[in-house]
């Protein structure tokens, strides 16, 4: 009887054995499968992070292209001009007022920026230009 009691307690003792090792073997790759989730969300976090910086490096380029093309190309001047109204000292500057907009409301007062005799000319023709057939402009053009 001692020895069929030793061995049942032998056979329980590597059933138990068995059990702690299972849940050990188990709680072990629950946590491996946690690590492996973490680390695929940091990976794609940095790809995500990586896409962002190349973007902004792609905006900052850009926009020093711009900067570089203002400065040397003498667009900044001209923008000014154009967009702020600014002039240079000694200059003067004019606003050239359409008839058809003087009566209305100085709201709708449309300025027009003069940069060469071309554009003096067309402002100037633009009117008359647009009842005016083809070859009238051209007769007019070679012969007045």
């Amino acid at each position: 009887m001692s020895l069929e009691n030793s061995e049942i307690k032998q056979k329980i003792f590597f059933r138990f054995l068995s059990i702690v090792g299972i849940v050990i073997i188990l709680l072990l790759a629950v946590s491996l499968v946690r690590e492996a989730i973490n680390r695929n969300k940091i990976a794609l976090r940095i790809s995500d992070l990586q896409n962002q910086t190349d973007d902004l490096k792609r905006q900052n380029n850009d926009l020093q292209y711009r900067i570089d093309n203002w400065n040397s190309t003498g667009e900044l001047e001209s923008s000014a001009r154009t967009q702020l109204g600014l002039k240079r000292a000694g200059e003067k500057a004019f606003v050239i007022m359409r008839p058809e907009t003087l009566g209305s409301s100085t709201s709708s007062i449309e300025e027009v920026v003069i940069r060469d005799n071309q554009d003096l000319l067309e402002l100037v023709d633009s009117p008359s230009s647009a009842k005016e057939s083809n070859p009238a402009k051209w007769w007019r053009y070679f012969f007045n």
